[in-house]
């Protein structure tokens, strides 16, 4: 991951005044310009928190993280714009299942969010599955998984389902793992495709996953709701079950047809631990 910060006088605001994620805007003028983790900063699996951390809307560092940080960055409005009621389940919603709900908060790293199946979880539409007996995911955004997922020039609901499928069907989440994955999707679709008829340019989302940045002049169209999210993620359950019935009919013919590429299929069957070698 790799970027440089070149000094420009070009200025692009929002309607409250923010510069916009402008690459050619210098750290001096705008403390959110993107930069990349530097050597002794942490990340963690999430593209959403780790690009708030490189833009500057969380601690770059990725230390110290308190749920304010936490929940101002989410509701920013050149970030996420993301309705109070919905950072605050997804905040403290996220504290409690890696474990730091109690009487006294401790601030956390963005590391600790790969403690695996507390948030984090298998059947990763771009993190590899956790190694057997590891109590942390990879973090790393596997390029052959991203590659694979990105094929159409445009992302809409409809191959997120199907992925989503297909990556479940390999490697079986319980329901609360499966209810975390299509919120994550549901948010994706949302925040990134809601004026484009739910389709979200593979470009953007290029930038987002690989390199955890907002794409230059990028800004949300509008408040993202705790409703809206809900609706979305049933949405997105109702048509995986429709997909599922087809796709269940005949699972090894299907599988044989190669939805998921046998090199995919490869990367998922090492992280698993079954003996093949990995690459």
């Amino acid at each position: 991951m790799s970027s440089s910060a070149r000094t420009s006088t070009d200025k692009v605001t929002s309607e409250s005044g923010c510069p916009r994620h402008k690459l050619g805007m210098n750290s001096s003028m705008n403390p959110h310009a993107f930069h990349p983790p530097t050597e002794g900063d942490i990340r963690g699996p999430c593209p959403a928190l780790n690009a708030l951390a490189n833009h500057g809307y969380l601690p770059r560092s990725g230390r110290d993280i308190t749920p304010q940080d936490l929940l101002t960055a989410l509701q920013h409005p050149n970030t996420y714009r993301i309705s109070a009621p919905l950072s605050w389940v997804l905040v403290y919603g996220g504290l409690f299942l890696i474990g730091n709900l109690g009487f006294k908060i401790k601030p956390i790293t963005l590391h600790e969010l790969a403690r695996h199946n507390c948030i984090e979880h298998d059947a990763s539409v771009v993190h590899l599955n956790t190694n057997p007996g590891h109590k942390f995911a990879p973090i790393e955004t596997n390029q052959v998984l991203l590659k694979d997922f990105l094929k159409p020039d445009s992302i809409a609901i409809e191959h997120v389902v199907q992925r989503r499928v297909e990556l479940e069907d390999a490697s079986p989440l319980d329901a609360l793992h499966q209810e975390i994955a299509r919120g994550e999707w549901a948010l994706v679709l949302d925040i990134f495709g809601k004026k484009s008829k739910e389709k979200i340019a593979t470009r953007f989302l290029q930038t987002w996953l690989k390199d955890n940045r907002f794409s230059e002049g990028w800004m949300p169209t509008h408040q993202q709701t705790l409703f809206a999210t809900v609706r979305r993620s049933s949405d997105i359950r109702r048509r995986m079950n429709e997909f599922r019935k087809e796709y269940l009919k005949t699972p090894e013919e299907k599988r044989e047809k190669g939805k998921l590429s046998r090199e995919l299929s490869e990367k998922y069957k090492c992280a698993n631990g079954e003996p093949h070698k990995c690459h």
